[in-house]
């Protein structure tokens, strides 16, 4: 009896410890993914609009905090469809409004279609 009583608290030890190891490394996934999507947006658009180092570096980390409250609201998507959609639009403008102080006129009308381009593929 005690030897099954010691197994059991055993196993649910190890299962927990296995348990929170895998949110850790979803954790982690998670900030892997939206950094490399914030990279390869950036990548994108430094080929698109020849993108200065330093513009890339601050387009960079403007897509780094989009991808972060596009990930935050996300959840909302699957419970309440029109204020996530409502959200992210006010992300989207707050992404604008700083890319329009870090392009050129050239480089702002480039990314205006690049944007109009990106739409009609979704």
């Amino acid at each position: 009896m005690k030897k099954t009583i010691v197994t059991t608290i055993m196993l649910a030890g190890v299962f927990f410890a296995f348990a929170q190891q895998n949110v850790n490394t979803k954790v982690a996934a998670s900030a892997s993914i939206k950094t490399d999507r914030a990279k390869e947006q950036t990548e994108v658009l430094t080929q698109t609009l020849s993108l200065s180092a330093e513009q890339r570096d601050k387009v960079n980390a403007v897509c780094q905090e989009y991808f972060a409250a596009r990930e935050q609201y996300l959840p909302l998507k699957a419970t309440n469809e029109k204020e996530f959609l409502a959200k992210m639009k006010a992300v989207q403008e707050t992404e604008d409004a700083k890319m329009n102080t870090l392009l050129s006129k050239e480089q702002l009308k480039k990314y205006g279609e690049y944007k109009k381009d990106a739409t009609k593929k979704n």
